[in-house]
């Protein structure tokens, strides 16, 4: 599983940012409150699509939100200190942090860029998939041309057929 490279603890539940995922745990009084006996969260970065952030201030509190499906995602508000809603702190994906605390201002902000970071990166190689594949496609398509116009035996096809499919 490996170790968590930040913690950061939030008014309804404790964000865990792993190399692959992140976790979030309620087993805060706040967050049994809003959530009840839940067991851990897992959210991977290559299923979020992004995040949503409210930066927490010295009046107002903060979110952040691990966006999966965003049609599914819930409208976060929250506002000065106690003006937070019940839906904020009640979605499974959503982790509010409380405003006025030096030390949270700069874990969040290190946790948000670091998520961004470990996003930026499962993008990226889902791009080279995608990018790989059209390219496997396109090598494919200028292959079988050479086949039709006899430049090339079925044997060679077959054989460079395989070697870009990966088979």
């Amino acid at each position: 599983m490996g170790k968590a490279f930040i913690v950061v603890k939030g008014r309804n539940g404790i964000v865990s940012a792993f190399e692959d995922r992140i976790e979030i745990s309620r087993k805060n009084v706040v967050g049994f409150l809003t959530q009840g006996i839940k067991a851990d969260r897992i959210i991977h970065y290559r299923d979020m699509t992004s995040i949503e952030t409210k930066r927490p201030s010295f009046v107002t509190n903060g979110y952040m939100q691990f966006i999966i499906n965003p049609e599914l995602s819930v409208k976060q508000k929250v506002s000065i200190v106690s003006g937070t809603t019940v839906e904020s702190m009640k979605d499974p994906n959503a982790v509010v942090f409380t405003a006025m605390q030096k030390k949270t201002l700069k874990e969040f902000d290190e946790l948000k860029e670091y998520v961004l970071s470990r996003l930026d990166f499962y993008n990226s190689q889902q791009q080279n998939v995608v990018s790989h594949s059209v390219n496997g496609f396109d090598d494919l398509t200028k292959l079988k041309s050479l086949l039709d116009d006899g430049v090339i035996t079925q044997g060679d096809f077959d054989t460079k057929k395989k070697q870009i499919l990966g088979i």
